[in-house]
């Protein structure tokens, strides 16, 4: 609001006015939620037109109860990971004038993965998370980086990304959080992209919106490195900051205390960096990720039906405890007795003939399962956080 004339302000000051005694269409609650830029942004929105600016934050409040807007920020999905995996992104630091900058990796976006594991409606309710969370607690506005580096011309075709995020996503944006975008920064665009732009964006987005774009073929732009101070600014950008888990998944900023370490298109080297924290007495498998123990059987057996998360379980198991049933050396022709679901999985010996051949899988699944569960009432394995799994939440997954 800086930029506002005091006539301006005033208009804002007999706007909200309006909205919370005349009109009613702000109750008590988001009297205290919103701040005074949160209605300025709808009247500069529409050139400061009240009736309009009316009318648009009229819907916006009928679509904030229907979307349990106010709620979002407790939802948290372990699709919330895989799509900071599968589709790069994240906040880091402010630019000189205190805004939040996001920045996206369009280039190392895998959309087959990402697609098969996220419904449109979980990245959808993603973005919109992020976007509460920024106005909320990072600042009114912020300054967004699109990386296309190695980006392929069929990624920007594909059609299901393109009906997600070009027929759905962006026109909500634009109409529920209008002028939260200070300043867009598209670099390292391919060759292809201007005609792209041209054909596929430019008709979609509103003529306020494309004067805040800057388009460049290089790693950074004179203006990005005019508004954002080289100690916040990425290297790969033409900064100075190298962040441990890259600076994109960092989250470091003023809203942050503790800076994210977590590169999440790196599980393995996170299960290693578990071990190494767990054998020098830091913490391990237990302090690395955000997996929330239960003594729900269901939940257990749901976590261990997926391939890669039984896997990490595993992992984290044999690895971050050495005493009793958690230190055996499962599969690879293992022969287990017919008794090894008994609660001593080590047994007394018994005759050869009593020894079956199980799927290596089964063995697995069935010790990790005792582990897991024993581990939640004696000591092992509870409050235990595993890669992949931030944290688990089986009711918000159906009601999504």
């Amino acid at each position: 609001m800086a930029s506002f004339t005091p006539e301006q302000l005033k208009q804002v000051d007999t706007f909200i006015e309006e909205l919370v005694k005349v009109k009613k269409i702000v109750g008590e609650i988001h009297i205290m939620l919103f701040q005074k830029s949160h209605y300025a942004r709808f009247l500069k929105a529409h050139n400061f037109d009240k009736e309009k600016a009316t009318r648009a934050f009229s819907e916006y409040m009928e679509w904030r109860k229907v979307r349990g807007i106010d709620k979002i920020l407790d939802v948290d999905l372990h699709q919330f990971e895989l799509i900071k995996e599968f589709l790069p992104n994240g906040f880091h630091q402010t630019d000189t004038e205190g805004r939040p900058i996001f920045i996206v990796h369009m280039g190392d976006t895998k959309l087959s993965n990402l697609f098969d594991s996220c419904t449109p409606e979980q990245i959808v309710t993603y973005f919109f998370r992020e976007l509460e969370h920024t106005w909320r607690m990072k600042g009114d506005s912020l300054v967004l980086i699109i990386d296309l580096k190695a980006v392929k011309l069929k990624d920007l075709q594909n059609k299901r990304a393109n009906g997600l995020f070009g027929g759905s996503l962006l026109p909500m944006l634009q109409k529920y959080y209008p002028e939260l975008m200070h300043r867009c920064f598209i670099l390292n665009t391919p060759i292809f992209f201007q005609d792209y732009f041209e054909q596929q964006v430019k008709p979609a987005i509103s003529a306020t919106t494309l004067a805040k774009i800057l388009i460049t073929g290089e790693a950074t732009h004179p203006d990005l490195s005019k508004s954002v101070k080289a100690e916040m600014l990425p290297k790969l950008y033409g900064g100075l900051c190298e962040c441990e888990a890259t600076c994109i998944y960092s989250d470091k900023g003023p809203w942050c205390q503790v800076e994210n370490k977590v590169n999440y298109q790196d599980r393995e080297g996170n299960m290693k960096k578990a071990k190494v924290q767990h054998q020098k007495g830091q913490g391990g498998a237990g302090e690395a990720f955000k997996f929330e123990g239960s003594d729900d059987d269901d939940e257990v057996e749901d976590l261990l039906g997926r391939e890669s998360q039984m896997a990490d379980l595993k992992s984290a198991l044999l690895s971050g405890f050495g005493q009793g049933p958690q230190s055996l050396q499962v599969g690879h022709g293992i022969q287990i007795r017919k008794n090894f679901d008994d609660d001593n999985l080590d047994g007394d010996e018994e005759e050869e003939d009593d020894e079956k051949e199980i799927d290596e899988r089964d063995i697995d699944k069935e010790l990790l399962k005792k582990m897991f569960l024993g581990g939640m009432s004696g000591g092992g394995a509870a409050g235990m956080n595993l890669p992949g799994a931030t944290p688990m939440n089986t009711q918000m997954d159906d009601e999504l």
